[in-house]
């Protein structure tokens, strides 16, 4: 989860490829698109992960999505967590029925999704002050 600018009220989500390179002060991520781009709340956590179409070379034109570099101090809540018995668990969860020829849907598990979204708004506060929800 990501901050990308204080306009945004709903948390976005950057997924950072197993291969990534972090450099000094940044990471190449791609940029995920939320389900529905109209909804701008801090619990709308549904986004669209495209099927085939990520990229990870760069400077290349391709048709496909490619990455772009996050600073870490935009970096709010890795959806990874470690299990009490140490193992690596993932904190987003696939939805079949929202998905379609072009894209998968995921969102965070409920068991997960308390704490990283108190995460992301204490952070997000911290950064860009106490938050506003539209009317």
């Amino acid at each position: 989860m990501i901050f990308q600018n204080s306009d945004i009220l709903r948390p976005t989500f950057a997924l950072i490829s197993p291969g990534a390179t972090f450099n000094v002060a940044t990471v190449r991520a791609h940029v995920l698109q939320p389900l529905n781009p109209t909804t701008n709340y801090f619990n709308y956590t549904q986004v669209k992960v495209p099927k085939g179409k990520l990229c990870h070379q760069r400077d290349h034109n391709c048709p496909k999505l490619h990455t772009q570099l996050i600073r870490f101090d935009h970096i709010c809540a890795v959806c990874l967590r470690t299990a009490p018995a140490g193992g690596i668990v993932n904190a987003a969860k696939l939805i079949p029925s929202l998905g379609t020829d072009d894209f998968f849907v995921y969102d965070l598990k409920d068991t997960y999704s308390e704490d990283i979204l108190n995460e992301y708004k204490q952070n997000r506060a911290a950064v860009f002050g106490n938050y506003k929800v539209p009317k």
